[in-house]
């Protein structure tokens, strides 16, 4: 029997960088300059969305997206989006906007629409009307 010659690369060897890794950059850099992107979300939703996001397509294995995930274009990648603020964040121009999200349990929220239902007005309504009252006025239980 004869022995095989070949000699295995070292795994300290980087193969060369998949090409995709650069185009995957490029793509970003193209995407988030369009007009309708102005928030980390947007920026977010550009390039990852399954509906033609920038990205969409390009790693489709598991295994392909784990290599691009450790590359320097992934970290620039993560950079350019980073630069966009989050949508949640409160700016200045938008402090006093008139419009609040607020997240209640579930049970608190069927009471809310049953009393709104009760009171014949809409839930809306009803919120700020209990929020426009001052606190002092507010029963407490002691």
């Amino acid at each position: 029997m004869a022995k095989k010659t070949a000699k295995k690369k070292s795994s300290k060897q980087k193969s060369p960088a998949d090409p995709r890794f650069a185009e995957a950059l490029e793509r970003a850099k193209e995407a988030l300059k369009k007009p309708t992107v102005s928030t980390w979300e947007d920026a977010h939703n550009v390039l990852f969305s399954h509906a033609g996001g920038a990205l969409c397509g390009l790693f489709p294995t598991e295994a392909e997206r784990r290599a691009f995930s450790a590359s320097a274009e992934w970290q620039e990648i993560n950079r350019l989006i980073d630069q966009f603020p989050r949508s949640g964040a409160v700016k200045a121009e938008d402090a006093v906007s008139g419009r609040i999200l607020v997240r209640v349990p579930k049970s608190v929220h069927a009471e809310l629409l049953a009393e709104a239902l009760r009171e014949g007005c809409s839930l809306n309504q009803l919120c700020v009307a209990k929020l426009a009252r001052p606190l002092s006025s507010v029963n407490r239980i002691r």
